[in-house]
């Protein structure tokens, strides 16, 4: 379920909170080495409880965690998608690939 979609089923029995992911400014006074910091925030982005976390194997398994439960299973159970490994792994290999070049999502 997407957030709108949840916004939509649990009206008017609560309040929206927008959570952001950690400037690197506020990620790096975490830290003593600015360099350290810096490299830390490109490979894993702002996500606060990486911070809590010692290697980098616990980083990545967390990061891919979070990306599987909050995306990809949303877009399988929205789209009733049965062959998850063939399709969806497939194009968002590509579409990572693509980064920074124009994707029409009508021919993909």
């Amino acid at each position: 379920m997407f957030s709108k979609d949840i916004l939509t089923q649990f009206i008017d029995m609560g309040d929206e909170i927008h959570i952001y992911p950690l400037s690197f400014a506020e990620m790096s006074s975490c830290y003593e080495d600015k360099d350290i910091a810096w490299a830390d925030y490109v490979l894993c982005g702002g996500m606060p409880f990486v911070l809590e976390l010692e290697t980098f194997e616990e980083k990545s398994k967390y990061l891919k965690g979070l990306f599987e439960e909050t995306y990809i299973k949303d877009i399988i159970d929205r789209n009733r998608i049965k062959n998850r490994e063939e399709v969806l792994e497939v194009l968002l290999d590509f579409v990572s690939l693509a980064v920074g070049s124009l994707t029409n999502p009508l021919k993909l």
